[in-house]
Formats: structure tokens, sequence, C-alpha cells
């Protein structure tokens, strides 16, 4: 299922390449959505700025979303797990989009696109679900739970010095909060893991 999800957002965001009206129609436009476009909090996942946009978010979507998906279909049963990873991957790219739709609901110049929120929310489920895994970060080897430590601390510090690289620094850490906060709803025991195998 989780292929599935990926191979679409693809292909509707190289459609999107390639047809200049979509993402002007369907990106998360907070000013359209106050005017009552609520689907921009979704179709804006399935769209990207450019092929590397893409790739990356693509890339790490793929790198976690298999074991996230058979680790809650583990807890919540077979369709349960699938209701649960969406709730998990759709509902993080909402959440880290939220602090921006009331920011920036009165601008109508504000446009953003991407699966970037869902991918965040992602990876620190996994991050809680297995933090003594390693990551390889910057072809560094990392301890997950070091890497979400340094991770929630660089976006916190730039969505705060706003710094105008184009990067939504805060729907990255909005949305890995949404993730960690999920994924404790849906298995408290998850935190005494959590803290047995860090401690």
């Amino acid at each position: 299922m989780e292929k599935i999800l990926l191979a679409v957002i693809v292909i509707v965001s190289i459609i999107a390449f390639n047809n200049t009206n979509l993402i002007p129609k369907y990106s998360f436009k907070p000013s359209a959505i106050k005017q009552g476009q609520w689907y921009r909090f979704v179709t804006h996942i399935f769209l990207h700025s450019d092929y590397m946009h893409l790739f990356f978010n693509g890339f790490v979507y793929y790198s976690f979303s298999g074991y996230v998906l058979k680790w809650l279909q583990l807890v919540g049963g077979e369709q349960m797990g699938v209701v649960l990873f969406l709730g998990l991957f759709i509902g993080g790219a909402i959440a880290g989009v939220l602090p921006a739709y009331f920011r920036e609901r009165n601008n109508p110049y504000y446009t953003a696109v991407g699966a970037s929120g869902g991918v965040s929310a992602l990876v620190f489920a996994m991050v809680l679900i297995n933090p003594t895994s390693t990551l390889l970060v910057l072809f560094i080897p990392m301890k997950a739970y070091l890497f979400g430590v340094l991770y929630l601390a660089y976006e916190f510090y730039m969505a705060k010095k706003n710094k105008g690289d184009k990067i939504a620094h805060d729907v990255h850490f909005v949305a890995a909060i949404y993730g960690l906060l999920f994924i404790t709803i849906v298995y408290p025991a998850v935190i005494q893991n959590f803290i047995e195998l860090v401690f």
C-alpha cells in the first residue's frame, strides 16, 4: 500500500511538472483555503517544485514507510494499520502546514508544495519506534534518537531564524512533533520502550 501512495505522488508530481495549471490550482495556498478551498490542505502533498524536491521526499519516504507501516499493522491489525499509516502521513502533512495557514492566510502570494510534512512524521515515528537503529545522515552513521534531537533543534532554530531559504522548517518541526504524538497515542507503551532502549 505504501508503495502505491508513493507511486501516486511521483506520477502526479511529474504530470504537474508538464502542466503549469496544476500547481497554482492545487498547491497549499492559505489565502485560497481561507476562501473555502480546503482540499489544498491535502492536494499540496502530491505536488513538488522540481525533480530534486520530489526525489528527496520520495527517497526518504521509501526508506521509512515500509517499516512504519508493518509496525502499525503489528500493533493495530492489518487493515487498521493501513488506516493509521494514512493518518500518520496525511495528518502529519496537514499538521505541518497549519502554522503557515494561520500566519499567511491574508498573504495572497504565499504558496507551498511537497510531502515533506508527511515524510517528517514518518521519520519521527521511526525514531520513536526504533530509537537505537542506525541511520545514515550525510554518509555519517548515527543513532536514530540522536538524529531526532539534532534534527528538531536545527529545524526549530531555522524556523525561528526565518532565513528565507525557501525550506519550510516550521513544517518539518511541527510534523515531526505530530509523528511523535501520533505514535504515542496509538501505542503508549512505546515511551517505556524508548526509555529502556536509550537509557
